[in-house]
C-alpha cells in the first residue's frame, strides 16, 4: 500500500492507495459431493486523499476524498447441476446468465450441500467528506457534509427463470 504525504505551511496532503486481487479456486470434489466449495475472484482497489488546513490555532478545514472498486465475484464448485442428476427443474443454465451449474441443499439435522454460486460483481463507490472544526474556550464545534453515491452492477445466479 503506497502512501505520500506532503506538508507546505498551513497545508498537509495525504495520498493512499490499496490494491489486492484474491483467488480462491472452487473446489470440485470427484468422489464426495459434500466436499464441494464456493470459490472466489475478487480485486479490489482503493484511493485516498486527504487534505488538511489549519487556518488559525483555532480553525481547521478536514477534505477527504475516497475511491473504492470491487470487480469479480463468487465461484460454484458444483460439478453438475440437479437437471444433470436427473432432477426435472430449472437450474442455473436455464437463467439468462446461462449460468455453470449450482447445488445447495439442506436436510435438516443430517447434512448440507453448499456449492455456491457464480456471482459477478462490479461495484465501485466514492466518499467527499468536509469537516471543519472551529475551538472556542473549552467548546469544539464541528460542521460539515458528506457525499457518498455508490454505483455498479451486480449479478448473482439466483433462482429466478423467465421460462
Amino acid at each position: 500500500m503506497p502512501k505520500v504525504d506532503w506538508v507546505a505551511g498551513l497545508h498537509q496532503v495525504g495520498g493512499r492507495y490499496f490494491f489486492t486481487d484474491f483467488e480462491q479456486p472452487a473446489f470440485i470434489p470427484k468422489e464426495n459431493l459434500l466436499q464441494a466449495a464456493v470459490g472466489n475472484a475478487v480485486r479490489v482497489q482503493n484511493v485516498s486523499i486527504v487534505h488538511t488546513f489549519t487556518a488559525s490555532a483555532t480553525l481547521l478545514a478536514n477534505t477527504t476524498f475516497g475511491y473504492n472498486r470491487q470487480r469479480g465475484g463468487s465461484l460454484s464448485g458444483a460439478p453438475f447441476s440437479f437437471r444433470d442428476a436427473g432432477v426435472n427443474i430449472a437450474g442455473p443454465q436455464d437463467s439468462e446468465l446461462k449460468a455453470p451449474p449450482s447445488l445447495n441443499l439442506g436436510i435438516t439435522g443430517a447434512f448440507g450441500i453448499g456449492t455456491g454460486h457464480n456471482g459477478d460483481f462490479d461495484r465501485s463507490s466514492f466518499t467527499f467528506r468536509e469537516v471543519v472544526t472551529k475551538v472556542l474556550g473549552r467548546h469544539e464545534i464541528r460542521f460539515g457534509g458528506e457525499a457518498c453515491p455508490v454505483g455498479g452492477r451486480a449479478q448473482a445466479q439466483l433462482p429466478r427463470f423467465s421460462k
